[in-house]
């Protein structure tokens, strides 16, 4: 078994080293991966899906989602309740929210607050109301909202920049005020202010903290640094996905020279082991049985089954005399009543239990003849 260990460790070393090249080839494992519901944008950093993600440290606080019944995202805000994610873009910093199809948006957004949260409104979208007969209609009539109608009224939407000349229009068919209705969105200038003009179906927050845009727009991880408090990092280690794969060509490129070098150093060390083992064996091919047996136990020890075997008297008990030995020759104290004695049973020798259990684990002879005894725990100079 001894003249295997080199071919083993090279087993090792190529084991290992597969193990590395994979880890550092393949992209390295997150703390806290994206995840999805079946239907919405992938959820990371600053946000976390509560019920697959329980590490807090997945999100920062109040940006927590959950999916639905339907396996719709969602976001609950602390007064206004729940509604649905649309759509998250990371680098803007914004999020797009719609109510339940059964719901109605415009109504919840008579009552709106973002109190006791972290979003909030970059620019807001001032709609009129108006009531207006059934059977009313004109080409060009504004966004109709059926969820306000009543039994003998329909309801549209008038933003504030078509407020002027839509209301002439809308009066002279019947229709009247029936007040005003706030839709938070974005600035213009942000490309996702014409998504903001989908009312009455859809509206925009925005936050400022944490600040993970410019982070994701490099291809970075957003996230905690460290394990309390709120401080943010952003981590590029690995870069852009072309930079990902340089860095792994760069590594397989250095690696594989390396490799080579161990495998030689490998093979040297095993010449060498296997030529001093052979000196070994050589050595004792000469020698009589019982000077190879005595060669043999210098470096081995026995069982403890074998050591337990051996007769153990205590001086005293039933008359048990004094041994002919007054010291014991492992320790060279000398014997007294109640001392526990083990006696080898080959040559007969005694010596107190406490010290020859120890030496005989460790050599396999009799340490005051020298005899070999029993059975060796390794025994074989063989290659």
């Amino acid at each position: 078994m001894a003249s295997n260990m080199p071919i083993l460790s090279l087993f090792s070393a190529f084991f290992f080293f597969f193990l590395l090249l994979d880890h550092l080839v393949s992209p390295l494992p997150e703390t806290c991966p994206e995840q999805f519901c079946e239907v919405g944008d992938p959820i990371r950093f600053p946000f976390r899906l509560k019920q697959s993600q329980p590490n807090e440290r997945c999100a920062y606080p109040g940006f927590d989602l959950i999916c639905n019944a339907q396996r719709q995202t969602t976001l609950n805000l602390p007064i206004s309740g729940e509604f649905i994610v649309e759509t998250i873009e990371y680098t803007q910093q914004v999020i797009m929210l719609r109510d339940h199809p059964e719901g109605c948006l415009l109504k919840r957004l008579q009552d709106f607050t973002l109190s006791g949260s972290n979003w909030t409104v970059q620019h807001n979208i001032e709609l009129t109301l108006f009531k207006c007969p059934k059977t009313s209609w004109y080409p060009g009539m504004p966004q109709l909202v059926p969820c306000l109608d009543g039994q003998n009224y329909s309801v549209v939407a008038v933003t504030s920049d078509e407020l002027p000349q839509q209301r002439r229009r809308l009066s002279s068919i019947g229709c009247s005020d029936n007040g005003t209705v706030t839709v938070p969105t974005v600035d213009s200038a942000n490309p996702l202010f014409d998504d903001a003009l989908r009312y009455p179906y859809a509206f925009l927050l925005a936050w400022t903290v944490p600040s993970c845009g410019s982070c994701g727009a490099g291809f970075g991880t957003c996230g905690f640094k460290g394990k309390k408090g709120l401080e943010i990092t952003c981590t590029v280690d690995h870069g852009s996905p072309d930079r990902r794969a340089d860095h792994r060509w760069i590594f397989v490129a250095i690696s594989i020279p390396c490799f080579i070098y161990i495998v030689c150093l490998f093979s040297q060390l095993s010449r060498k082991f296997r030529a001093r083992r052979q000196a070994q064996q050589d050595q004792t091919d000469g020698l009589s049985p019982t000077d190879r047996a005595q060669a043999l136990v210098v470096i081995s020890g026995m069982d403890t089954s074998t050591i337990e075997s051996y007769p153990k008297t205590r001086i005293g008990d039933n008359g048990a005399p004094m041994p002919q030995e007054n010291t014991c020759s492992i320790c060279l104290s000398e014997y007294k009543p109640e001392d526990v004695l083990r006696t080898i049973p080959a040559c007969e020798h005694s010596f107190h239990a406490h010290c020859i259990d120890p030496w005989l684990k460790r050599n396999a002879i009799c340490p005051l003849c020298r005899a070999p005894q029993g059975y060796v725990t390794n025994h074989n100079f063989s290659v």
